[in-house]
């Protein structure tokens, strides 16, 4: 399945465009902010039904210009049907979002990746997040249920709400909070060997290990609800006088080793980036293996990152008569023998490129 054509209006700074993607590489030139990342993360978003993270509707949809935005696109199969999809957006009054059509699993690389490494653990949840919302089709939603349940307890730990009251969203979030850890569990489970193969490939004769480090607690993973409960109620008087629920997902980490040392403090920048570009290849794999679906690839200005060999890597990805990738850069280079469909961006409007 690919996606054949796209409608972009008023996604931050593209008020309106419309273009075919190649069945292989689509290549978007142009200089810095002028909106490629920009188209991007408009594909993204209509492929994936949602935002990639870090995006919300704030930040897309301007309400100085235009309230609402609307992303448009049709999916060719192999044979032969298409699908028309449609994600919407509309502020104007409450917020009211139309979402038409399948998912579609992405990855994107950018030079943002190595946040995995450098970042806070918020950014190794969002990445866990997003690969376990593909992956699961529940998963969303007994996230938004989690996160729905630590705020409301947050709020009743602050007000000096009553044991029973607080202990009602305990097991809300015992409920739910089990569930994420358990897919989380399972989703490393799988990635973590995939990780490690990519990485022997890329960089060879060093030792990777990963493990999801549970939100508040010393051990492992609880395995139910009832052992979530009992660490939250070990933790109680600690929260009152924090006025925060300290134990569950929202507070989880992925821990990565390199030979043995913490990869985001002992690695270098050098280190990190193939870390990086190894989960998410791993990612790529993952999802084509379980969804047997190759998903798309998005490539954000980061081929001019990598060193020859790790580029080449990449290329060898795209090379797959059956890949559909696209990527951004500042000029034509490198992708001559993919043949690729190019774009000119220039402040926001997306035309053919005449060389």
């Amino acid at each position: 399945m690919h996606l054949h054509n796209i409608q972009i209006r008023q996604f931050r700074n593209i008020r309106r465009a419309e273009f075919d993607l190649g069945s292989r590489v689509t290549l978007m030139i142009g200089a810095n902010g002028q909106g490629k990342t920009n188209a991007l993360n408009a594909i993204a978003t209509l492929a994936m039904q949602r935002y990639p993270s870090g995006l919300q509707d704030h930040d897309v949809v301007s309400w100085e210009l235009e309230p609402w935005m609307e992303l448009l696109g049709k999916w060719r199969f192999s044979d032969g049907r298409w699908l028309t999809v449609r994600y919407a957006v509309d502020r104007r009054e409450k917020v009211r979002r139309v979402k038409e059509g399948p998912k579609m699993p992405v990855v994107g690389f950018s030079p943002s990746d190595l946040r995995l490494l450098q970042g806070g653990p918020g950014y190794r949840r969002d990445f866990l997040d997003q690969v376990c919302s593909t992956l699961y089709p529940r998963y969303g939603r007994t996230l938004q249920l989690y996160e729905r349940a630590v705020a409301q307890k947050n709020r009743g730990l602050k007000d000096n709400w009553p044991f029973p009251a607080l202990e009602t969203f305990n097991q809300i979030l015992a409920e739910h909070g089990s569930m994420l850890w358990e897919l989380r569990s399972m989703m490393l489970k799988m990635m973590i060997p995939e990780v490690y193969r990519v990485h022997q490939h890329l960089a060879g004769g060093h030792e990777v290990t990963m493990q999801l480090k549970p939100g508040g607690i010393a051990g492992e993973v609880p395995t139910s609800p009832g052992d979530m409960m009992k660490q939250m109620r070990a933790r109680f008087d600690e929260e009152r006088s924090r006025f925060m629920c300290l134990v569950g997902p929202h507070r989880d980490d992925l821990i990565i080793h390199l030979n043995g040392h913490l990869a985001t403090t002992s690695a270098s920048q050098g280190q990190q980036r193939t870390l990086g570009l190894s989960v998410k290849l791993a990612t790529f794999h993952l999802y084509h293996q379980q969804l047997n679906v190759r998903p798309l690839v998005l490539l954000d200005d980061v081929l001019s990152e990598l060193d020859p060999s790790r580029r080449d890597h990449l290329l060898e990805i795209m090379a797959d008569g059956d890949q559909q990738t696209v990527i951004t850069d500042t000029e034509a280079r490198w992708y001559s023998a993919l043949q690729p469909v190019v774009y000119q961006v220039d402040n926001g409007e997306i035309r053919p490129w005449r060389s």
